[in-house]
């Protein structure tokens, strides 16, 4: 599962559950690291709100394409505004590299408006379809 984590380059998609007791999905950019998963998001979002309510979560990291693999799992929430610049500067060399910096800069530009989530990981379920996936030998 951490080798997962590491290699991955989905996005993760966190769930939380809004005050009107609907869930909110949101799909964002991850990293792995010290044991923990981290995201960050401006902090007038949804999710922000959320997880300021209730710091539980539920999360999926998986490729859309064949074969199908991925984690699953459940985590529970600090939020931490001091560690956000850092955060976010990871995640976009993690993500984007070199490769857009227009938005690099305005996702920058908002850093003191941001939040470091730091998943701590409670509960994880991962699956590997390759095996039943790959193509039928012809020997």
């Amino acid at each position: 599962i951490e080798d997962y984590f590491l290699s991955a380059h989905s996005p993760i998609r966190i769930a939380v559950s809004s005050e009107d007791g609907y869930p909110i999905i949101c799909s964002m950019w991850f990293e792995y690291s010290d044991g923990y998963l981290w995201c960050a998001a401006h902090q007038s979002s949804r999710l922000i709100q959320a997880l300021q309510a209730n710091a539980k979560c539920s999360f999926e990291i998986s490729g859309n394409e064949v074969p199908y693999c991925g984690v699953r799992g459940r985590g529970t929430v600090t939020l931490d505004s001091e560690s956000a610049k850092p955060v976010l500067e990871s995640l976009i060399k993690r993500y984007l590299g070199n490769s857009n910096s227009s938005l690099s800069n305005w996702l920058l530009g908002r850093a003191a408006e941001e939040y470091a989530i730091r998943i701590e990981l409670t509960r994880l379920s991962a699956w590997d379809f390759s095996h039943r996936m790959s193509p039928l030998s012809t020997t």
